[in-house]
C-alpha cells in the first residue's frame, strides 16, 4: 500500500446491510483509510446516532464494541487494511492521539480544564487540543495534537499530569481504535486538517534525533540469523 496523506486516520466505518447488521468485512481487526470527508459523513450518519440511542437510553452497552465506527487517532492507513502493529505504516502517524476519560467523577474536571489549556497563550498545549466528544457512556474522548519531538505516551502522560487526571497507559497502543459518538463538545478545524510538510519534516527529524522512527516508536530491531547449521 502506498502512503497517502490525503487520509487523516484509518477507520472501521462498521456499515451495515440491509437487515441492519454490520457486514462481515468490518469485523474487530479491519482499518480502512478515510479522508476528513468520510469521516464527517460517519460522525453525522442516522445509523450511528441510532446505536448510540440504543447503547444510552436502553442500555444495550454491547452494541458499543459491535456496532459504533471507529477510529485509530494515530494512524491513517495499515497494511493489508489489517489492524495490528505489524501492519502499522510509520510514515503514516497521524502525529495525534486520544485520551480517554472513563471514570465518571472525572469527567467535568477533564473537559473544563483541557479546554482552559487549549486557550491559554503560556501553556504548551494551546490550540493543541483540537477535538474532544462524549462518548457512548457519556464520559469523555480528548484528542491531542502531540508537540514536537514528544511520542504518544510522553504526550498523555504529561497531559494528564497536567489537567491532574490518571494517565492510562492502556490508551497509548499506536493500533488502538476508538468507538466515535459524534457527539461532540469542542471541535476545532485542526482534527481532520494534516499537518504541513514542513511540520511533519520537523517532527520526524525530532524523533530520528532521538534514535527513534519517524512515528516516534523504537526501531525495529532485526533478529540476528543463527550460525547453527545443523548436523
Amino acid at each position: 500500500m502506498v502512503e497517502n496523506m490525503s487520509y487523516v486516520f484509518a477507520i472501521n466505518p462498521r456499515f451495515k446491510d440491509s437487515t441492519g447488521k454490520v457486514m462481515k468485512k468490518y469485523h474487530r481487526g479491519y482499518a480502512e483509510p478515510a479522508t476528513a470527508e468520510q469521516i464527517k459523513e460517519r460522525l453525522t450518519a442516522v445509523d450511528l446516532k441510532e446505536d448510540l440511542r440504543l447503547i444510552r437510553e436502553e442500555g444495550l452497552e454491547e452494541l458499543k464494541n459491535e456496532r459504533l465506527f471507529s477510529l485509530c487517532p494515530h494512524y491513517s492507513q495499515f497494511e493489508g487494511n489489517h489492524r495490528c502493529q505489524a501492519s502499522i505504516l510509520p510514515k503514516s502517524f497521524s502525529f495525534k492521539t486520544c485520551v480517554d476519560v472513563d471514570e465518571k467523577e472525572q469527567v467535568e474536571q477533564a473537559i473544563k480544564k483541557a479546554l482552559e489549556v487549549n486557550q491559554d497563550p503560556q501553556s504548551m498545549w494551546y490550540n493543541m487540543v483540537p477535538y474532544i466528544e462524549h462518548s457512548a457512556r457519556n464520559k469523555a474522548h480528548i484528542w491531542l495534537i502531540l508537540p514536537v519531538g514528544m511520542t504518544i505516551e510522553e504526550t498523555q502522560e504529561k497531559f494528564c499530569e497536567d489537567i491532574d487526571i490518571p494517565f492510562d497507559k492502556s490508551c497509548i497502543t499506536p493500533e488502538r481504535f476508538i468507538n466515535m459518538t459524534g457527539d461532540v463538545i469542542y471541535l476545532s478545524k485542526k482534527w481532520l486538517e494534516p499537518l504541513t510538510d514542513e511540520e511533519i519534516q520537523e517532527r520526524r527529524e525530532a524523533y530520528q534525533s532521538r534514535g527513534l522512527d519517524v512515528d516516534g516508536r523504537k526501531p525495529a530491531i532485526s533478529q540476528p540469523q543463527s550460525l547453527d547449521k545443523g548436523a
